[in-house]
């Protein structure tokens, strides 16, 4: 669950929401109470280590609004509080960071197909490291889009 695709992005946020029982349109809001609060901080965390998105890959996951990003000093200091209240220990910020992962991984063994955009000369070499790695896979879209399904 490494991959970075906009199935990935939507499936993250989703489990956001469930994991903190907040409604998409509250995860997005400039809201400050504590559940959304958290739950972006959690997302922004799994976006940039999990998924090694940028900053501004991450303000795209959770607009504020129709054409309008969150300021990338956000982010950062989003990230740099849930990191000062695990390293103290806080419960509560490793118990919900450890569960959307949890969630998360649970919902990737199942099987979740991504879609993979590849420039067409290097779909060869794609397919020769996702055969090597396990995963069947089948060329989409005039070869320039991959369909994986992790089988192990």
């Amino acid at each position: 669950m490494i991959l970075n695709t906009q199935e990935n992005r939507e499936l993250l946020v989703d489990t956001l929401c469930q994991t903190f029982g907040i409604t998409k349109a509250k995860i997005m809001s400039k809201s400050r109470e504590r559940e959304p609060v958290m739950a972006r901080a959690v997302g922004y965390k799994i976006a940039k280590e999990k998924f090694g998105m940028t900053l501004r890959e991450i303000s795209a996951i959770f607009p504020t609004g129709k054409n309008t990003m969150r300021h990338h000093t956000t982010i950062i200091h989003s990230l740099q509080s849930l990191n000062d209240l695990a390293s103290v220990g806080d419960e509560l910020v490793i118990g919900m960071t450890n569960e959307v992962l949890r969630r998360l991984d649970q919902t990737a063994k199942k099987g979740v197909r991504v879609i993979i955009e590849v420039h067409p000369d290097n779909l060869v070499l794609l397919g020769a490291r996702l055969d090597k790695w396990g995963y069947e896979y089948e060329v989409i879209e005039d070869g320039v889009t991959l369909k994986i399904q992790n089988n192990g």
